[in-house]
């Protein structure tokens, strides 16, 4: 098969390129003379409405949503609700520090030397490796007279810190926050306790939210640390709802602490005629959703769980109509507290319904080089959350699909890889509870056991990094049954449908390890090399595709992080690794010939931080009767590469482009097209489907 694909695959792309085939990898040659690439063609269609669409259908409000409110809150028996966690407890515990930790060569990691490892075990001495200045995430303690207590703890001594607080514009679709007071805090040690009074922000001139009118309110806060060790400022945010009894006004009032939402609400799942929505609390709570359409008739749907983290499925809903939820939760002492309200729009009744509509791709998150929402625990939250909000802007996708390193990863710290994941979700709340997001793994989304020689292989069972990716997000979970012993498939892996397109997510990092290039390393059979597709997955995709052709299905996208043929950053490894793993390249001629069967045209991967366009047909896969669209698209946030134009593909390289920007696929009268487009506004491609 290697042969094969090496004298008639490559050799056809080298004539292609003008380059004399080799039998001997690595293959390399001149670049081409790149001819002018052709100018764009017009829109399809017009632009349909944007983020105005979130308003639809209008919110109740008023006495109207106080009675449906207080039905909700009667619902919630607070009497089985646990006691623990409660209100402004502790934050999660991210590393335990040890200021014995140094760097590590090569890594921009610091690393604990832990001792030998087992016997069963490579040889080598084990390390604690993670990137984070939080040794605790924040929390924040409300006092009775309205003093809020923030506190965290770092790995190493800070030398000052600054609280921000405000409150949430309330009519603000993407409920963004705007901050309106400062306190800077001079901090001796590691333990960061910042004191800063809630009365400040409820004047008249600053009640923008009517607290004092209502009695309730939630106050918006962001910590930033100078960490003086990399020279830099390191943030975080979140939020403190509370009450005010007997009201805001009285001179002898009384301040209470609400559970609050430390994650989402989320809208995930969303079909035809049901959805979920996923959303975390500090505090253990009892929690139902409210769902309504234009005809604001509401119903409400109670959690089956007592506890922290809640996902309440909605059903009997209609095809292709637009809906509003609110999420209210209630602790132990019966003490409430509800949501801004999401909005989002189920799929059209099947493959054969009418589609207008779009969706919007894009990959890798993690963190830049800069400061602050550059680096916002392991995500580059800034360049993230801006094209988020600019795709809404644009026109609202019904989902998005995000091809994986949504974060810095490689840790061998649990509570690191959980950190940096709530991260992620935070700087896409604004967005992910109107749009559903489908997040696939990447290579940096790894939990991994290290060593000192500076290699690392996936952890396994509970700890992987699969299990608990899984355990933040909310995705289908159709994928393939693991191997005994092998971490789980299950929301790594997965496809749904959606009107006339089928969509697939592939897992090409799977049980992760590092130094692949070397048969004789330690490492080997721990693991499998970056790139590399499991014959689990491909044997569940050939099924899954046929699945989907007998269901009519008219599109097909499939998505995967390391692409096939990588044209800049990761021309060393990916699916190609300069041809010198027949094994990885039968996996991928293998994956190509099953998406040429059944029509696939159009792949989607990250990996590689840049924007490009290759064509795939018989000259690049021996066998293959049509051409697939390669789209690389690692534009959302981290460090940039430039593009290697002597891989053997090169002729076959569409399109280019360094920028930022996320891929939109458009859908209407039954034609596709893709619109590519930075975050500056600009259309950097566009082509039909």
């Amino acid at each position: 098969m290697y042969r094969a694909l090496t004298s008639l695959g490559l050799a056809s792309a080298f004539l292609a390129t003008g380059c004399s085939p080799s039998t001997t990898p690595p293959w390399r040659c001149e670049p081409p003379t790149s001819p002018t690439p052709p100018p764009l063609p017009p829109l399809a269609r017009p632009v349909i409405e944007g983020v105005d669409a979130l308003k639809r259908p209008a919110v109740i409000t008023g006495a109207a949503w106080a009675e449906v409110r207080d039905a909700a809150v009667q619902a919630l028996d607070p009497t089985p609700i646990p006691a623990a966690p409660e209100v402004g407890a502790p934050g999660p515990t991210v590393v335990v520090p040890d200021p014995s930790r140094v760097s590590m060569p090569g890594y921009e990691v610091p690393y604990l030397v832990l001792g030998e490892a087992p016997d069963a075990g490579p040889p080598g001495k084990r390390v604690q490796a993670h990137a984070s200045l939080f040794a605790r995430e924040p929390s924040v303690a409300l006092g009775d007279d309205g003093t809020a207590t923030l506190t965290a703890e770092t790995v190493r001594q800070v030398p000052a810190a600054s609280v921000y607080f405000g409150t949430f514009v309330p009519d603000d679709a993407m409920g963004l926050a705007r901050h309106r007071r400062q306190l800077v805090g001079e901090i001796d040690g590691t333990e960061i306790s910042l004191a800063f009074p809630i009365p400040k922000v409820l004047r008249d001139t600053y009640d923008i939210a009517d607290v004092a009118g209502t009695g309730r309110g939630t106050i918006t806060w962001r910590l930033e640390v100078l960490d003086a060790a990399e020279g830099t400022a390191r943030v975080t945010d979140g939020a403190l709802p509370f009450r005010c009894e007997p009201d805001c006004r009285a001179a002898d009032r009384r301040f209470v602490q609400l559970p609050t939402f430390t994650s989402g609400p989320f809208i995930d799942l969303v079909g035809a005629t049901g959805a979920t929505v996923s959303f975390t609390t500090d505090a253990a709570t009892a929690a139902a959703v409210v769902v309504y359409d234009e005809t604001q008739s509401t119903k409400q749907v109670v959690s089956t769980t007592r506890g922290s983290r809640h996902e309440v499925a909605l059903s009997e809903l209609s095809p292709d109509t637009r809906y509003r939820y609110h999420v209210v939760v209630r602790d132990h002492r019966g003490e409430f507290h509800e949501s801004r309200s999401g909005s989002f729009q189920t799929a059209p009744a099947g493959p054969t319904a009418n589609a207008d509509f779009s969706f919007v791709l894009l990959s890798d998150s993690r963190s830049g080089h800069g400061t602050a929402d550059d680096r916002y625990f392991g995500t580059n939250r800034r360049v993230l959350e801006g094209l988020l909000q600019q795709a809404l802007a644009e026109e609202v996708p019904r989902y998005i699909v995000f091809a994986g390193d949504l974060i810095d990863g490689y840790t061998t710290e649990p509570g690191a890889y959980r950190s940096e994941l709530r991260a992620w979700r935070r700087a896409t709340q604004s967005v992910g509870m109107h749009v559903p997001i489908y997040e696939g793994m990447g290579n940096h989304e790894c939990l991994i056991e290290m060593w000192e020689a500076g290699w690392g292989v996936d952890r396994k069972g509970a700890q992987s990094a699969e299990t608990i990716f899984g355990e933040f997000f909310v995705n289908p979970t159709n994928g393939p049954a693991p191997e005994d012993g092998d971490p789980p498939y299950r929301e790594n892996v997965f496809s749904w449908d959606y009107g006339p397109v089928h969509n697939v997510v592939l897992n090409t990092n799977y049980a992760f390890r590092s130094h692949a290039e070397r048969e004789d390393h330690p490492a080997v059979g721990r693991g499998y090399r970056e790139g590399f597709l499991t014959d689990a997955q491909l044997k569940w995709l050939d099924e899954d595709l046929a699945a989907a052709k007998k269901r009519g299905l008219r599109h097909i996208v499939v998505s995967t992080h390391e692409p096939g043929f990588p044209n800049g950053g990761h021309t060393g490894d990916a699916m190609w690794w300069r041809g010198k793993f027949p094994d990885v390249l039968a996996q991928r001629k293998k994956l190509y010939l099953t998406l040429d069967r059944y029509g696939a045209r159009l792949v989607v991967n990250g990996d590689e931080h840049n924007y490009s366009r290759t064509r795939v047909d018989a000259q690049l896969v021996e066998g293959m009767k049509g051409q697939i669209h390669q789209l690389i698209s690692g534009g959302a946030g981290a460090p940039y590469y430039a593009q290697e134009k002597g891989v053997p593909w090169a002729a076959k390289v569409e399109r280019f482009a360094l920028q930022q920007h996320y891929i939109r696929v458009r859908l209407a009268g039954g034609e596709a097209e893709v619109v590519v487009t930075s975050i500056t506004g600009e259309t950097l491609d566009r082509f039909p489907l």
